[in-house]
């Protein structure tokens, strides 16, 4: 660990002192990834499990990796800044994110065990798991026909969210098909999975669990136009797998993964009016990059401005009471305070403020709210309490451990990549009481029928 440590805070020393080599800039974005696969093998663990660690140093390589290419091959130019922007300036939020992000890496890795502890799982658990599954798929496509209904035809549902309009999102705030679709579409795809890895269920159980899961994956991007979702499905599904039967990421796949989603982001940004061919080599960096480095260099134009709205303590209660169901706030309050909302309104022009939203990334918003220091520190400490948590959930060796762990690697990623961490936490929280409690009713009512068959002298499922 020390030795990676060192490493990389050798490459960080360099590019400070030479900055005005493009190719410095690869280095640095090199940093996380590179620390994380040295530790990993120091350490004699896996560097393609789908720890937190890997999570973030992957997520940062190809945001900010494909960001900067796009910057060099376009003659040094980025989204929502109007001019040339110096080479020196992007350099410096490279650093600074490569920083945070290893500082999280590193945070996450000391406190992540070596030993893979697999899911021990009996018939009863899966027949638990499997009633949960389709409980999960029902009431996501509940959410989904209603969401449709809502909107009056499958057309119009699928004109509002093609629009990646967030003022769609608001409007539809509150519906109970918004609501069921918003808390249950990633639970019941990760459930299926846990259904299929699980290894304890029949042919037939498996279809159905395969069946549900690309029903909601499809309702997602054709209905939905969410690339978010293809994203956040496939970590969930290697973590599961990986909880399920200690299999890493293979390399093979995740490039097929990589294929994928370019090819699922061509039907939806087609869908969104884009007339820009996804194929071209500067749109495809776009679309890989979700214009997080361009939004990070542009947002460092406005750092004190920025500063003064994502700080406030008052700014992260009024996020947090999202997790408080009828808390009074509306949603239009609450979007408000949102990060890639606030972001937007600096940086972007009146239409984007109005419509949509900016991500920054984590290690942006910790940098642009808290400086520097802050931003290396708060990543280190959420590094440890991410691989505290990553670590707890495999070591209950459990059917709903091995579920849980496929959402919160998909929380990270989305926490990563959105930097709303009081946002996504309370938005999180919820959707997990929501889902313990469903699970708790699922058993016991699996139990008692299990114990009324057996005092009738019937077999044991």
């Amino acid at each position: 660990m020390l030795v990676a440590g060192a490493a990389v805070a050798v490459i960080y020393g360099l590019a400070s002192l030479l900055q005005e080599y493009a190719v410095v800039g690869f280095l640095v974005i090199a940093c996380p990834l590179g620390g994380h696969i040295l530790s990993t093998k120091l350490s004699h663990r896996r560097a393609l499990w789908p720890t937190p660690s890997f999570i973030a140093s992957v997520s940062y390589t190809i945001f900010f990796g494909s960001g900067y290419l796009e910057y060099l091959v376009t003659d040094r130019s980025i989204n929502f800044y109007t001019g040339t922007v110096d080479l020196s300036d992007a350099l410096h939020i490279l650093i600074v994110t490569s920083v945070a992000t290893s500082g999280f890496c590193l945070g996450a890795l000391i406190v992540c065990g070596s030993n893979v502890t697999v899911v021990v799982s009996s018939d009863a658990d899966i027949a638990v798991m499997r009633v949960f599954s389709i409980t999960l798929f029902f009431l996501a496509f509940a959410g989904a026909i209603l969401t449709i209904v809502g909107f009056g035809s499958v057309t119009a549902a699928v004109n509002a969210f093609a629009s990646h309009d967030r003022n769609t999102g608001i409007a539809a705030a509150g519906a109970v098909g918004s609501s069921l679709w918003g808390v249950f579409n990633l639970p019941a795809m990760i459930s299926s999975a846990c259904v299929i890895a699980s290894g304890r269920a029949t042919r037939l159980e498996r279809l159905t669990a395969g069946w549900q899961f690309a029903i909601v994956f499809l309702v997602s991007i054709v209905v939905y136009a969410s690339r978010l979702t293809v994203i956040l499905a496939y970590i969930g599904v290697c973590a599961v797998v990986f909880a399920y039967k200690g299999i890493g990421i293979r390399p093979r796949y995740g490039l097929l993964a990589l294929v994928a989603f370019i090819l699922c982001s061509a039907v939806i940004l087609a869908q969104r009016g884009a007339t820009e061919s996804i194929f071209k080599f500067t749109r495809m960096l776009e679309v890989l990059s979700y214009a997080i480095f361009d939004v990070s260099v542009a947002g460092t134009f406005y750092a004190d401005h920025l500063s003064d709205q994502l700080a406030p303590l008052s700014r992260v209660f009024v996020v947090l009471q999202s997790a408080v169901p009828r808390s009074g706030l509306n949603s239009r309050e609450i979007s408000a305070s949102r990060v890639d909302v606030i972001v937007v309104r600096a940086i972007g022009n009146s239409a984007q403020a109005e419509s949509s939203g900016l991500p920054p990334s984590m290690p942006t918003f910790l940098y642009l709210a808290y400086g520097l220091t802050a931003a290396v520190v708060v990543s280190g400490v959420l590094g440890v309490v991410s691989g505290l948590m990553f670590k707890f959930l495999l070591s209950r060796r459990s059917v709903l451990g091995g579920f849980f762990t496929g959402l919160f690697v998909a929380f990270l990623f989305n926490v990563y990549k959105g930097g709303d961490l009081a946002l996504d936490l309370a938005s999180e929280s919820r959707r997990w009481l929501y889902l313990m409690v469903l699970y708790f009713l699922v058993d016991l009512a699996i139990r008692r029928r299990r114990v009324l068959d057996f005092s009738k002298g019937a077999a044991l499922p």
